[in-house]
């Protein structure tokens, strides 16, 4: 029997599907694990369902467009949503500090037939607070807006109530990320005009299937036990390829595996591209899902069919479902973020201050800094690539994070640029990623930050110590010591600025937009180069023009120039 059968057959043998369902929370017992959440901690499966045909119609009829005002998992499941179903009212996203970002907004009046919805779990995360309250001052209307938000009390409930903002309560023991059915993504959805009156039923009959055994509960099984797997091998990865329009479907999924899975140097790394173009039949959107361990690919494919036909709920959950049972095969939290919750507060707390206190940080969390607007900038980017290229390792990867506006010009010149490096960092078949400032620090970041502990198993998890025992018995440095599975490889960090061309005022706060995004990079930069993880690979900065799709255009020009190892 092979590795991955002799997973889901334990999966199987245990209940672990219809225990979630059933609430059996002693699950987290039985593999050594005390989740955060803790009797809570599988309240994803039975959040109520808000009446979506009341919340569409409590919107006057002149609205059509919405924007959603958010970070990571607040946003991505509605945004998900809105990519695949049909909308009676426009979707734009705000979830970036760039004030380029923000400059339509605030360049123009207030659009008469927009609503805004400001949504955040915790109701303290410094982007969304900071935006929401500038696009509040520009709009001045506290009927074109609506909060979601916990119901404990926080700055964003309180600031919600002191300007009379209409607020809806999110539910507290559902994280961002697994919120699909809960009231963070489903009342934004429902005003949208999706509707969401079947998901009680979908999540019903679903909770009944997970109950049986059939193709449905096998085929989650398999997925999760190739996934745990993944989780412990050097070089796994889960390749995610979508059309240019379901990236949000993509993006969620990418959060959903980096960050719940992403903890004491396990997990897998979520690699997404886009395949818009001839790869696609008759115009028909795709999404191909691969788990990669060495040569063995195990893949699922969502057609646009099987996305549009009120499916979208079902995909949600089984995807859940799998990064939970992977969760209980390798011995973590999956709803947990304490990597992201830590550097969130040292974030907060440092961005808090006054302006002034940037200029007063002695040194630079930087490694090594390319200015692309040097008249030197050309002969130096030779240089500084064959640095990277010459110290990276097996089974490490790089990430450019890039601090601009995320227009979809500016990604298509980032991803074109995470394809130039990947075919040229052959030698080792390292992998290159691309994000978004600050959206991956509520996402992937989680992963990227995850702690060098090795991750101690306890003896349920014999099979998969086995997995790790079989592949470095060739490599006598690396063998599995006092049950214990070592790191995967290091991350290596391109922090990606752009001279900005605008700035706004943060209100209330004596700085402004373009003083937080700089120091949000910095203070992430900061994280990684002092944590243990990443010894020897400290993060480096490329500065770019204020034209930041034509500057990155010019980088990978200049890149061709490269004399590469091969």
């Amino acid at each position: 029997m092979s590795q991955t059968a002799q997973l889901a057959q334990l999966l199987s043998a245990r209940r672990t599907l219809s225990g979630i369902f059933e609430d059996r929370t002693e699950l987290w017992s039985e593999v050594g694990v005390a989740p955060a959440a803790g009797s809570h901690s599988f309240a994803w499966t039975r959040s109520p369902v808000p009446n979506g045909g009341e919340i569409f119609e409590r919107l006057p009829r002149s609205v059509k467009s919405l924007v959603l005002i958010g970070m990571g998992g607040a946003t991505s499941s509605t945004e998900a949503y809105a990519c695949v179903l049909p909308t009676t009212r426009r979707l734009h996203v705000l979830n970036s500090t760039s004030p380029e970002s923000l400059a339509d907004f605030f360049s123009k009046p207030p659009a008469p037939d927009a609503h805004y919805v400001i949504a955040s779990k915790s109701g303290t995360t410094l982007e969304t607070l900071s935006i929401a309250k500038a696009v509040f001052e520009h709009v001045d209307s506290a009927n074109a807006f609506t909060a979601i938000t916990d119901p404990s009390d926080s700055q964003l409930r309180s600031w919600a109530a002191q300007n009379q903002i209409k607020t809806y309560c999110s539910d507290p023991y559902v994280p961002g990320r697994f919120s699909a059915l809960s009231n963070l993504a489903l009342i934004p959805t429902a005003m949208l005009g999706i509707d969401i009156a079947k998901i009680h039923a979908v999540r019903e009959e679903f909770s009944r299937l997970m109950t049986t055994e059939c193709e449905t509960t096998d085929q989650l099984r398999t997925l999760a036990a190739e996934l745990a797997r993944a989780s412990v091998t050097r070089g796994a990865r889960l390749e995610i390829r979508t059309a240019l329009q379901t990236l949000p479907f993509a993006r969620w999924l990418e959060q959903l595996s980096a960050e719940s899975l992403g903890k004491c140097g396990l997990g897998v790394l979520p690699v997404i591209t886009t395949i818009d173009g001839p790869r696609q039949r008759d115009g028909e959107k795709q999404i191909e899902i691969d788990i990669v361990i060495k040569e063995s690919h195990f893949g699922i494919r969502y057609s646009e069919s099987d996305l549009t036909r009120n499916l979208m709920a079902d995909i949600f959950l089984k995807w859940q479902c799998v990064i939970t049972l992977v969760g209980y095969l390798i011995g973590i939290d999956p709803y947990n973020q304490p990597e992201v919750e830590r550097a969130k507060r040292f974030g907060i707390a440092s961005a808090g201050q006054n302006q002034a206190v940037h200029d007063k940080v002695p040194t630079s969390p930087y490694r090594y800094v390319l200015d692309m607007k040097s008249d030197q900038a050309i002969g130096r980017v030779k240089d500084f690539f064959s640095r990277l290229q010459n110290s990276l390792r097996p089974h490490d990867y790089v990430a450019l994070l890039a601090y601009v506006n995320p227009t979809r010009d500016n990604e298509a010149e980032l991803e074109k640029l995470a394809l130039l490096l990947k075919s040229r960092f052959q030698l080792h078949q390292n992998l290159v990623v691309y994000s978004f400032g600050p959206q991956y620090l509520h996402s992937t970041g989680q992963f990227h930050k995850s702690v060098a502990k090795a991750a101690l198993m306890s003896t349920c998890h014999a099979m998969l110590r086995d997995i790790r025992r079989q592949k470095t018995q060739a490599e006598p440095d690396e063998g599995v010591k006092n049950d214990r599975i070592e790191l995967e490889g290091s991350g290596h960090f391109l922090f990606i600025e752009a001279e900005e061309r605008c700035d706004f005022e943060v209100v209330g706060c004596p700085y402004t937009f373009a003083f937080v995004v700089r120091e949000q990079a910095r203070l992430d930069a900061q994280y990684l180069a002092l944590a243990d993880r990443f010894a020897g690979t400290s993060p480096s900065l490329i500065k770019l023009s204020g034209d930041t799709e034509s500057s990155l255009h010019r980088l990978r020009a200049a890149l061709h120039g490269v004399e590469w190892i091969v």
